[in-house]
């Protein structure tokens, strides 16, 4: 109604900012003056938009993962500068489909596409590169967090209206990278 998510109410009850009345049931009712006068007060909007600046700007914890994986892995693997850079490409590749979910919502059934084929390779890359599978999952999943970390750290904005919008783009950027991750583990059992 007045563009503001569930998310951003808690936020603002919890932190004493409106009042809430909880239902007997444990449903919380809310005063709309106050909620109209709190947006009205300028309080910053974090939308979709915000989003997906905030994952298009993410390239850093991504080059220091990668790194610090090169310098874990043992001997056999060969995880050098070319993997890197393939690495690196894919993982572009990957914060580009968050952001084009975010921007272009509507796209959605040939984004699932897209982040299939990068799963798939990422599959090919990091078996080339004689990872075992628990490690090409852990190397996925440590890429994974900043962008986690980094929706979490829109959310985490007290002062700021999570839009709804926002709210419901998190389920699908969440599927997008689930989906790439199945890809790349299917990529290993069918090439082992």
């Amino acid at each position: 109604m007045l563009g503001v998510s569930e998310v951003t109410l808690r936020q603002w009850s919890d932190s004493g900012k409106i009042r809430v009345f909880v239902t007997p049931g444990g449903h919380r009712r809310y005063n709309i003056n106050e909620i109209k006068s709190l947006v009205s007060s300028g309080v910053a909007a974090v939308s979709r938009s915000d989003l997906s600046t905030e994952l298009s700007n993410n390239l850093q914890p991504h080059y220091e993962i990668g790194h610090a994986e090169m310098n874990f892995y043992q001997s056999n693997v060969k995880f050098d500068d070319k993997v890197l850079h393939q690495l690196a490409v894919e993982g572009r590749k990957t914060l580009k489909l968050l952001t084009d979910y975010i921007n272009s919502p509507d796209d959605y059934e040939n984004l699932l596409k897209t982040a299939e084929d990068i799963g798939n390779e990422y599959g090919e890359i990091l078996l080339g590169a004689n990872l075992s599978l628990p490690e090409a999952v852990q190397s996925f999943v440590s890429h994974r967090a900043p962008v986690i970390s980094k929706i979490m750290s829109v959310l985490d904005k007290n002062e700021s209206v999570v839009t709804e919008d926002f709210v419901d783009a998190v389920p699908h950027i969440d599927n997008l990278l689930n989906l790439s991750l199945t890809a790349m583990v299917k990529y290993y059992t069918d090439h082992i």
